[in-house]
């Protein structure tokens, strides 16, 4: 269940988003480090991932240049999100944390 009703994301996950399509620009594709770190950001900022939806996020993905079944990979993640589910994140990788600007 998220709050929100229009196609369209939050700032800061649209941000977060477009670090993630600068990623995959630069390494030259959705390599392991990108998923787990939505994955990461998924699991422990579940409060900013539940005012998601999924066909805005589906539409972020496409613009940041993810295939569609990267994309589905992803909103797949954020069902998980909204469902309660948990993602496990590599353990390597969970301290690796994104930097939320302050409001």
């Amino acid at each position: 269940m998220w709050l929100m009703g229009t196609s369209s994301l939050p700032d800061d996950i649209d941000v977060f988003m477009n670090v993630i399509g600068q990623n995959v620009k630069a390494s030259g594709g959705f390599v392991f480090e990108e998923k787990q770190l939505i994955k990461t950001e998924m699991e422990y900022e579940r409060g900013r991932w539940l005012q998601v939806s999924p066909s805005a996020l589906r539409d972020k993905c496409a613009a940041i240049g993810l295939s569609d079944a990267e994309a589905t990979l992803v909103v797949g993640w954020l069902g998980n999100v909204h469902e309660g589910k948990h993602l496990r994140p590599d353990k390597a990788r969970r301290d690796h944390r994104y930097q939320w600007p302050t409001p």
